[in-house]
C-alpha cells in the first residue's frame, strides 16, 4: 500500500472525474474513472475510499436501470447480451478489494501480536550464592 500524496491526488481528480461524467451522462467515462480511483483506494489502503467507489457505481447502475434502461453499459442492456453490467462488476471488484485489504490488515496485525509474543525478556542477572 502506497500512501503518496500522487496517489491521494489522482483518486480526488478521478473521483472529481466521475462526477462531472456522470453529470454530462458520459457513463463510459464515469465507469473508467471509477475504475481508477478504486486502484487508487487500493494503492491507498483505504477501505473508506473502496466503500465511497462502490457506492457511486451502485447510484449509476441504479440511476440507469430507472431512468436509461436501454442504454449499452445498463443492467438491461447487458443481460439482453447474456452479461453483466460493467457498473455491477466495478462493485463486486471494490468487494474484492475489500477483501484483499482486510486480509492483508488481519495478516499484519498477525505478525505484530506474534512479534511481541516471541520476544524474550532478558532474565534476571545471577544473584551471587
Amino acid at each position: 500500500m502506497t500512501k503518496t500524496p500522487t496517489a491521494v491526488a489522482l483518486y480526488d481528480a478521478v473521483i472529481a472525474a466521475a462526477a462531472t461524467a456522470r453529470q454530462a451522462g458520459l457513463y463510459e467515462v464515469a465507469f473508467h474513472a471509477l475504475s481508477a480511483a478504486l486502484h487508487c483506494a487500493e494503492a491507498l489502503g483505504d477501505l473508506d475510499r473502496v466503500r465511497y467507489v462502490s457506492q457511486q457505481a451502485t447510484e449509476i447502475r441504479e440511476w440507469m436501470s430507472r431512468n436509461d434502461p436501454h442504454h449499452p453499459l445498463g443492467t438491461e442492456s447487458a443481460r439482453l447480451r447474456g452479461q453483466t453490467d460493467v457498473f455491477s462488476t466495478l462493485i463486486v471488484h471494490a468487494q474484492s478489494v475489500t477483501t484483499r485489504l482486510r486480509a492483508a490488515k488481519a495478516v499484519e496485525r498477525a505478525r505484530t501480536q506474534s512479534t511481541v509474543a516471541r520476544q524474550v525478556v532478558a532474565p534476571p542477572p545471577d544473584t551471587p550464592g
